[in-house]
């Protein structure tokens, strides 16, 4: 269904995701890439093979590795190649910044705002998520307007999220910056 999403989207990540840092402000932990410590405890890999997962890990991590961590993870285990392009691009970077599940929240909910059927907004991305973006995004416009919706939908989730943890607020620039430039890319409002 969009070939020619992965690469877009992988061009995209590696844009977004740079290198070390070890901001302890960040609940993720040490970060390499856009791979967290703690997602790499989460899915068990030792990158360094000495048979504990810690900040080490996250350092020997290539950038190569993480964008294959993150089409195993995120786009093939959401099978995004089923998705339209524009939508699929914005649920996987979200995946990549937010985690699956509310990446697929997020997408549930802007399917929810459209009249017709209701799905359930349980962060699973199942056949019934999958087929409602499908049929909403028939043609090239309603696939910018879904694009659209879910960008405000992942911004509102970032402005929610500082409320919820001031402390965080020092990321909502950059959060809000990687949206808009996620727009600008795929050249959706």
């Amino acid at each position: 269904m969009n070939s020619s999403a992965w690469p877009i989207a992988a061009a995209f990540v590696q844009k977004w995701e740079g290198g070390f840092v070890d901001d302890p402000s960040d609940p993720g932990g040490a970060t390499n890439f856009g791979v967290s410590l703690r997602w790499l405890r989460d899915i068990g890999i030792d990158v360094d093979g000495d048979g504990d997962v810690d900040a080490d890990d996250v350092r020997a991590l290539s950038p190569v590795q993480a964008l294959g961590l993150f089409r195993q993870r995120f786009w093939d285990a959401l099978s995004l190649d089923d998705v339209p392009g524009d939508p699929a691009v914005c649920i996987f970077d979200a995946a990549v910044n937010c985690g699956a599940r509310r990446s697929v929240l997020l997408a549930q909910q802007v399917c929810n705002a459209y009249t017709g059927n209701l799905i359930a907004e349980d962060g699973v991305f199942g056949p019934g998520t999958r087929a409602r973006i499908q049929s909403i995004c028939y043609g090239m416009q309603a696939e910018d307007a879904f694009a659209t919706r879910l960008l405000a939908s992942r911004e509102r989730f970032y402005h929610n999220l500082v409320e919820v943890k001031p402390e965080l607020g020092k990321f909502l620039g950059g959060w809000k910056n990687r949206v808009n430039s996620l727009r600008q890319t795929l050249g959706v409002q």
